[in-house]
């Protein structure tokens, strides 16, 4: 009788814990849909909206036919689909360095977007509104300013903090929580400066919300 009861024990937690894994949506596309922090909004959906100025600061930029193939097939002659996970995707090119992000945010009904650009010189963080009423994006300027002296203590903050607003950069974490930086590449100026804070930004629902703390 005890062994019966340990068996049907067994049995009970193994469908628990089946039960609790869940296939992606949209798993034969390879592109899924978004929860939590993230647009639910298909990100198959979100992709053919994207225009072709997303690309503006990669590399090698794309045509709008080839755009037209990467939204059909999710690869075209240059660029590629590699991964797609809720409320993210990464476009790569084949060909060179160049690799697009695309976060998608909810915002009601609609989403707000971050593209994540990557080439072989330089970081490039954009965000952009999608209408989900007519299925388009338009770029709107939504991301929180963060001036390179909120990264420094008093005595290591630079004298014109306005000539170096490209060398603050954004990464984006798997969460969705932004990332500030500073881009010390090529400057030996600031290659010697100590970052005493750190700076992210969390999405609310409405805009980001930044948070400084100390190293």
């Amino acid at each position: 009788m005890q062994k019966k009861v340990t068996i049907s024990i067994l049995c009970l937690l193994c469908f628990c814990m089946l039960s609790c894994i869940t296939k992606p949506e949209n798993e034969s596309t390879g592109l899924t849909t978004g929860g939590a922090v993230f647009s639910e909004i298909s990100m198959r959906t979100i992709l053919a909206s994207l225009p072709q100025s997303v690309f503006d600061n990669t590399t090698e930029g794309i045509s709008q036919q080839e755009m037209d193939i990467l939204i059909q097939n999710l690869e075209s002659d240059n660029w590629g689909v590699t991964n797609s996970r809720p409320g993210r995707l990464t476009i790569e090119c084949k060909y060179s360095n160049s690799t697009l992000r695309v976060y998608a945010y909810a915002l009601d009904t609609n989403a707000v977007l971050i593209t994540h650009t990557v080439n072989e010189r330089a970081i490039f963080t954009e965000t952009w509104v999608y209408n989900a009423g007519n299925q388009t994006v338009t770029r709107k300027e939504l991301l929180p300013v963060v001036s390179i002296n909120d990264f420094y203590a008093e005595g290591d903050m630079v004298a014109d903090p306005m000539s170096y607003t490209a060398n603050v950069v954004v990464t984006v974490r798997d969460d969705g929580t932004l990332v500030y930086d500073v881009f010390t590449w090529m400057d030996e100026s600031l290659e010697m400066k100590q970052n005493a804070f750190a700076i992210t930004a969390v999405w609310n629902g409405n805009g980001f919300n930044v948070e400084r703390s100390t190293l």
